[in-house]
């Protein structure tokens, strides 16, 4: 059996499109367990540490124009870009050992008790090995964001808006 080499290489390609396109459709979320981003870092295992610094980048990108996502996660951003910019610096901070030195930033007005509570939530439903100390909120599929707009917090899960 011979392998074509050229369309193995396309079908990994297009593979890797379709990750990148679930990815930023159903995944990308900006975990925010308490208001304080110092907190935040605290209670995050290393690998989830990571991947909200990384998000944070990526809607952050999105926001200054280098890249071209659209979405519920980054328009809610969109007018608290500055935070999220302490956000990420802040998580980069703490997973290298340093001390923040930089300005503080008031966390957005939809960073209340509950929407912190429920990405508590979300973070155990994701890993209860990980978060045991979220068991009591219990689980939850749902993805919280806010719409600055109409100043709600919308609900989506798996992909959908409920």
């Amino acid at each position: 059996m011979q392998i074509d080499s050229q369309n193995s290489y396309n079908d990994l390609i297009n593979i890797f499109r379709l990750f990148d396109i679930y990815i930023k459709k159903y995944i990308m979320q900006i975990y925010v367990p308490y208001s304080s981003p110092i907190e935040t870092a605290k209670c995050l295992d290393r690998r989830r540490l990571h991947s909200q610094i990384r998000e944070a980048y990526l809607v952050l990108d999105s926001l200054d124009g280098r890249k071209k996502w659209k979405g519920v996660l980054v328009e809610m951003y969109r007018p608290y870009q500055s935070w999220l910019q302490y956000y990420k610096d802040v998580l980069e901070c703490y997973r290298d050992g340093k001390e923040y030195e930089g300005i503080h930033i008031d966390h957005p007005p939809f960073l209340t008790e509950e929407f912190c509570k429920h990405h508590r939530r979300r973070l155990f439903s994701h890993s209860p090995d990980k978060y045991p100390q979220f068991a009591y909120l219990g689980y939850s599929e749902e993805n919280w964001y806010f719409d600055n707009l109409s100043n709600t917090v919308i609900k989506y899960m798996n992909g959908k808006r409920l």
